[in-house]
């Protein structure tokens, strides 16, 4: 054997490589400094709806909001007094509840962690305030909508899987609308239902117009003049034992959101649970303001 492979040999027995434990003092494990955030959904119901601040930070536990009545109009006699009519006035109410959690952290754990712990989950704390709204919104729209129309004509006794979301629905929706005498200014979709709806050649995406146009949260495009929006708040149920999906045309007063106090973060230490307690509030209400400026559209 020649002197140059001796020299090239490896001695298997003692080399040092970085499957040794040795090895594993020397080599760190890198962690990134930053929590990887969960999917979360886009928030955008609560802001298409009528915002009342008349509670913010006074006195007062409920909000009544009077609504009016049309008056009639009819041709006229001469000779003949016209006829009075009374005038007349509904009333929406809307009371406030608190929504809200808290977490802890022990002092422990924040001296040995490498990251803000409290800072990571306030931010948490704030989506999930924005989550429970929608998701009360949501179901409020879904619960007292006036209109309602199925894909394909169908009804919630015969839908079926092939009953997909399909654009002339939402033509339908618009028309119900339009014919209690209102506009209608929104589509709010399901993720499931925003597949089909973007493979439409008519559908104009939020990217070509966001240059011009203000583009709300959750804003994906447009579609016969209608902001449409996509958020998984949207509610599902099960009809003829598949899921559908409830999506909403709504007007510019479909719904109200009261404020009475904006969310809120509050912590202190606990000295003998030594521990970081974080609460998380938010006051607020919301309840339908014109059923007939809400219409449902159903798909598989």
């Amino acid at each position: 054997m020649s002197e140059e492979l001796i020299l090239r040999a490896i001695d298997t027995a003692n080399v040092f490589d970085s499957a040794e434990t040795a090895a594993g003092y020397l080599n760190p494990q890198i962690w990134n400094k930053k929590i990887e955030e969960y999917a979360q959904a886009n928030l955008i119901l609560a802001p298409l709806g009528v915002q009342n601040e008349e509670l913010m930070s006074k006195p007062g536990k409920q909000l009544n909001i009077a609504t009016g009545v049309a008056l009639t109009a009819g041709s006229l006699t001469e000779t003949t007094s016209i006829t009075v009519q009374k005038p007349d006035f509904g009333q929406v109410t809307v009371t406030p509840t608190e929504y809200g959690g808290g977490f802890q952290i022990t002092r422990k754990e924040m001296d040995r962690a490498f990251i803000n712990l409290v800072e990571e989950k306030a931010a948490d704390a704030g989506y999930a305030l924005a989550k429970a709204k929608d998701d009360a919104i949501a179901s409020d729209l879904n619960t007292n909508a006036g209109n309602s129309v199925y894909v394909n004509d169908k009804a919630s006794s015969s839908i079926a899987s092939t009953d997909v979301f399909e654009t002339d629905a939402i033509a339908d929706a618009i028309t119900e609308i339009r014919k209690d005498n209102f506009d209608a200014n929104y589509l709010v979709i399901h993720p499931h239902q925003e597949g089909y709806l973007m493979k439409d050649s008519q559908f104009v995406n939020a990217a070509t117009y966001g240059g011009r146009e203000v583009v709300l949260n959750g804003e994906i495009g447009k579609y016969l003049g209608l902001k449409v929006f996509s958020t998984t708040v949207v509610p599902t149920a099960t009809e003829t034992g598949i899921t559908v999906y409830k999506a909403f045309v709504l007007g510019p007063r479909a719904f109200v959101v009261a404020t009475k106090r904006k969310p809120t973060i509050d912590s202190k230490y606990e000295p003998l649970d030594r521990a970081f307690t974080v609460a998380y509030v938010e006051d607020w209400g919301e309840s339908v303001l014109n059923a007939n400026q809400i219409c449902t559209i159903t798909s598989a």
